[in-house]
């Protein structure tokens, strides 16, 4: 099978993140006027540095970054006045905790912050992104139990 790359756009660095305030007023924007598209990327693909994506909106790409570029949730590949490509990548694997108290949910964020984990903080739980194995996280989290009261929802795989 031959595939017709002469459409196809070749991205070879992030131009920008979403996060960054200028950027996002714009991405915005450009979301209203139909001008943003956007690719998923599988949590294991975006260590990746070659591959072809699709975009929602079916059009196909070439990645091709340098080893010091890495993709994340929010890498802006194009930035352009009429249309803008954003990447989306899936966190991954992520245990769940409940704090049963506002003292233990402290204590469990500054723990989780000290240790530089990946964290989403909900109303009633914390959730932790797994870069490793999820072993390793719950016996890191045991050795806190004498000094906060919390209990494992959850690990998603």
């Amino acid at each position: 099978m031959t595939v017709d790359t002469s459409k196809d756009l070749f991205f070879d660095k992030i131009v920008g993140f979403e996060s960054d305030p200028k950027i996002s007023d714009k991405l915005h924007s450009l979301e209203h006027k139909g001008a943003l598209d956007i690719i998923d990327v599988k949590f294991e693909d975006a260590q990746r540095r070659r591959m072809r994506l699709k975009s929602r909106k079916g059009k196909y790409y070439y990645l091709t970054l340098s080893r010091d570029q890495k993709l994340s949730n929010g890498s802006v590949l194009s930035l352009e006045d009429n249309s803008a490509i954003v990447v989306r990548v899936a966190d991954g694997p992520k245990i769940r905790i409940i704090p049963h108290d506002t003292s233990s949910a402290l204590r469990l964020g500054y723990f989780c912050g000290n240790l530089h984990w990946k964290v989403g903080f909900e109303k009633k739980f914390i959730e932790i992104v797994l870069d490793g194995e999820a072993k390793n996280y719950l016996d890191r989290l045991e050795n806190l139990k004498d000094f906060a009261k919390f209990e494992c929802l959850e690990v998603d795989t």
